[in-house]
């Protein structure tokens, strides 16, 4: 069961062939979908906001459509996965959104009470059901801002619903680090086989001194974690190098460090075309 499983079953449209295709799909309601899938949803997401990280300001039309689709795509997903964790996922960017305004109050999902995120996520929301560039011309904050901004909502959902996953602490305890929940992390289904054989599939693609380096990074984890789980694992520990809203960069020994380091572009460009290949078939840029 998953939302996107969900959205197909109770939105669907068929565009040819058997009509009755849809009635093949497996019907479940809404609290149904397990929390680990929300989590994968943000993840993915996730992944594409990190191959969208702006190195410079867009300059053109279609390449700032480009950039604020890939903003918009994350709030609404940061919606959909906390309807996802109390039970309540919609099919259908305004009908999430009408639902949450509407009739799942604040009280309730408490992921959404931040007033600056409800208004980015009903930004998003109205963006993805009509892409017009001036829904943002209005902002001031330039384009790296605004994906730093989209980052840490991301992160922070992330590590809100990963902590409620796991029964975790209530609203008003600390939130655990980003590093600190994926350290508590055993992997996701399957078989220690099943996770080996997907490593043994992926590792016969790379030259053999590439293999041995990265067989020697992986240490222990071949039969804990699939290669798909490995690569989301690895983006999410970049972002733990965001700098503090507000700030230059990140502290380092009482320094503000620049953000992006040339490191952190190169690794970020990486893991995200890895994940790009594994999931669709094709490197991304």
């Amino acid at each position: 069961a998953s939302p996107g499983t969900y959205g197909m079953k109770n939105a669907g449209v068929v565009l040819g062939g058997s009509p009755d295709i849809l009635s093949a799909l497996p019907d479940f309601p809404p609290s149904a979908i397990p929390r680990r899938e929300a989590v994968i949803l943000l993840e993915n997401r996730i992944m594409s906001l990190l191959h969208c990280f702006p190195a410079r300001e867009p300059e053109d039309e279609i390449e700032r459509y480009r950039f604020f689709y890939q903003i918009a795509r994350t709030y609404t997903d940061i919606l959909a996965v906390s309807l996802c964790m109390t039970g309540d996922y919609r099919p259908g960017y305004r009908e999430r959104w009408n639902f949450v305004s509407r009739d799942g109050g604040e009280d309730k999902h408490s992921l959404l009470r931040d007033e600056r995120l409800r208004k980015n996520i009903r930004l998003g929301t109205v963006f993805k059901l009509n892409p017009r560039l001036d829904l943002y011309g209005a902002s001031t904050a330039s384009c790296r801002d605004r994906w730093l901004e989209t980052a840490r909502d991301a992160v922070t959902t992330w590590r809100k619903c990963e902590t409620i996953r796991r029964g975790g602490a209530g609203e008003k305890s600390p939130l655990p680090s980003l590093s600190s929940l994926l350290e508590r992390r055993q992997g996701g289904g399957g078989r220690s086989v099943d996770r080996l054989r997907a490593w043994k599939r992926m590792l016969e693609g790379y030259p053999l001194p590439q293999r041995i380096i990265l067989i020697a990074k992986l240490r222990g984890k071949l039969g804990r974690i699939f290669p798909l789980e490995y690569v989301r694992e690895q983006a999410l520990r970049l972002l733990e190098e965001l700098p503090a809203a507000g700030g230059p960069g990140q502290e380092r020994g009482g320094e503000a460090a620049p953000f992006p380091s040339p490191r952190w572009m190169a690794a970020a460009r990486e893991w995200a075309s890895l994940w790009s290949e594994m999931v669709f078939g094709r490197k991304e840029g």
